[in-house]
């Protein structure tokens, strides 16, 4: 009998949530493709290095999906620093490395139309870690594929990060 009135309790707690408008922030759009949101209008920076490169393609893929390009009369300009260290995380017993650790640290800034104003002015981390192979010829190769490996995959969290933070925050307008 107590399971009967949870479920019962659980619907019509549902019911009400949904009478209230509330929206998850993954759900998916028929304007923008895999739960990512659109945003009218949103000018993003050039980042320097490659690493840069890679960050504004993925900000690109996530706040434009459908692709429509640079707006003609931006209402808004992202823009991204980006700082990339390496750190040893552990060591063997000989002294060598055997695990690295990507952190990533970005200021992220969104200007006004007319680029006096700051909307915006936060800090982004992602943080990624790979191993090191024992010291040999075919281990340099692995271990650089490694590192692109955790670069990117911490270029992808930053991108959501930045994403979230720009879908959550007040000053941000044309959102779809």
């Amino acid at each position: 009998m107590d399971k009967l009135i949870k479920i019962q309790a659980c619907a019509v707690g549902l019911l009400l949530l949904q009478a209230c408008g509330f929206e998850p922030l993954h759900m998916r759009h028929k304007e923008s493709p895999a739960g990512h949101t659109m945003i009218e209008g949103l000018s993003i920076d050039r980042i320097p290095d490659r690493e840069g490169q890679i960050l504004r393609n993925y900000l690109i893929d996530f706040l434009d999906p459908v692709h429509q390009g640079a707006p003609a009369h931006p209402r808004q300009f992202l823009e991204v620093t980006l700082k990339k260290t390496k750190a040893t995380m552990a060591i063997r017993k000989d002294g060598t490395t055997s695990r690295y650790q990507i952190i990533l640290n970005g200021d992220v800034t969104l200007w006004d139309q007319d680029r006096k104003k700051r909307l915006i002015t936060e800090k982004v981390r992602a943080v990624n870690s790979y191993s090191v192979g024992e010291i040999s010829a075919g281990a340099a190769y692995s271990t650089n594929i490694s590192e692109k490996d955790a670069t990117h995959k911490a270029l992808r969290l930053m991108a959501e990060e930045i994403q979230m933070l720009l879908k959550t925050h007040p000053h941000v307008t044309g959102i779809r």
